[in-house]
C-alpha cells in the first residue's frame, strides 16, 4: 500500500484537517484476494482441543 498526504491548499480551502490518501498496490490487491480463502480453509478443521469435553460441563 502506498500513501501520501493531500495537498495543503485542498484542506485549507475546505477548512478541515489534512487527509492521508492510500492506494492499494498490485501486491496488496493480490493479498486481499487471497485472505478470504485462507481464512475459510483454516475454519474447515477445528482447532486442537475444541472437541474435548471440559470437566463439569
Amino acid at each position: 500500500m502506498d500513501s501520501a498526504w493531500e495537498d495543503h491548499a485542498l484542506h485549507e480551502e475546505a477548512g478541515r484537517p489534512r487527509r492521508r490518501c492510500y492506494r492499494i498496490t498490485h501486491d496488496g490487491a493480490e493479498q486481499a484476494r487471497e485472505t478470504p480463502s485462507r481464512a475459510y480453509r483454516s475454519r474447515k478443521r477445528p482447532l486442537p482441543g475444541w472437541a474435548v469435553a471440559r470437566p463439569g460441563s
